[in-house]
């Protein structure tokens, strides 16, 4: 092949890679300004991080090491499946409540904790044990009673102190 033929199959590739990623990032543009969320062909959970709106206050603070164990969920008001999460998550919370920390994070608006926490699609959950040790990740919608099951497998049930915890 020519360097010239060679030269303009990279600007084909490249201006392809470009198209698809300025319509994964148009599309959740468009949502913002229509005021609602549009997912990719793959749904929200495919959505790839995008760029930070920037914080409007500080990042909420995840207690790791606080004696009680935590979930934390990272996600987006751009996301469905975000939007289902932000539903269950208050009954979690309630039934866990003075036992489980559950912290909510916006990727969009809260990028330093999406980074450090390597979140690569929205929404994902982390729980974390008594030490603020990763004991688990998923990736994606998480409904209530897997939630629960996956809390049972740390010793953690509605109404208990958790093992190991105060």
């Amino acid at each position: 092949m020519s360097r010239a033929k060679a030269a303009g199959l990279a600007v084909v590739v490249l201006a392809v890679a470009v198209v698809a990623a300025l319509k994964v990032h148009g599309s959740r543009a468009a949502g913002r300004k229509a005021g609602q969320a549009q997912c990719p062909p793959g749904g929200c959970d495919a959505i790839p991080l995008g760029h930070a709106k920037g914080p409007a206050s500080p990042a909420p603070k995840i207690p790791t090491g606080s004696g009680r164990p935590n979930l934390v969920e990272f996600g987006s008001d751009e996301c469905e499946a975000c939007k289902k999460m932000a539903k269950v998550l208050p009954e979690v919370r309630k039934q866990y409540e003075g036992r489980l920390d559950v912290v909510m994070v916006d990727v969009d608006v809260h990028r330093e904790p999406t980074t450090r926490w390597r979140i690569r699609l929205i929404p994902t959950q982390i729980f974390l044990d008594t030490h603020g040790k990763e004991v688990a990740r998923h990736e994606g919608f998480m409904p209530g009673g897997e939630i629960g099951a996956q809390l049972a497998k740390m010793g953690l049930k509605p109404g208990t102190t958790p093992k190991g915890g105060n």
